[in-house]
């Protein structure tokens, strides 16, 4: 059996190891357990804290919160998503199609860490405003598919 295959059948808090791993030795832990999906919709609201390209100050860290609860709190109240999605957020991606992305996880490399993180952690139907490294985000999941078990491993590796 393989060291992949080893770690996939353990039990959370199992380690594995020492193993030989091309030119190292490395320990496994297995750290957590969960069902992800493959594929997600989500849409979001950005209400921006710098600007990404020149990385000047749009507006504070507080105003941009406030902005963002403030359209959160609208949509809670029966706005339209889309709309506000339009003439609200920063994010020129997604603006303009109701603030939409179909992600894969394939795009979980390249979208910022807390943005993915709720969108593929949290169920379907969830919204909530996520702080980002871009400002803050009114993001709300609207489907998740083909859900598969994922594995969190820590690894400790040394060289020989």
């Amino acid at each position: 059996m393989s060291a992949k295959d080893s770690i996939i059948a353990m039990s959370v808090g199992e380690i594995i190891g020492p193993y030989l791993d091309g030119g190292n030795y490395v320990i496994a832990k297995k750290v957590e357990t969960r069902s992800l999906p493959d594929s997600i919709k989500v849409r979001h609201i950005l209400v921006g804290v710098v600007d990404p390209r020149s990385g000047q100050q749009k507006r504070t860290d507080s105003a941009a919160k406030k902005t963002a609860d403030s359209i959160y709190n609208a949509i809670k109240g029966g706005a339209d998503f889309g709309s506000l999605a339009a003439t609200q957020s920063e994010d020129q991606g997604s603006k303009m199609n109701g603030g939409e992305y179909n992600l894969s996880s394939v795009d979980m490399g390249t979208f910022d860490k807390d943005f993915v993180d709720y969108a593929f952690y949290k169920p379907k139907g969830s919204m909530a405003v996520v702080k980002t490294s871009f400002g803050y985000h009114v993001i709300e999941v609207l489907n998740q598919k083909n859900f598969e078990e994922g594995y969190k491993v820590a690894y400790l590796s040394k060289p020989i």
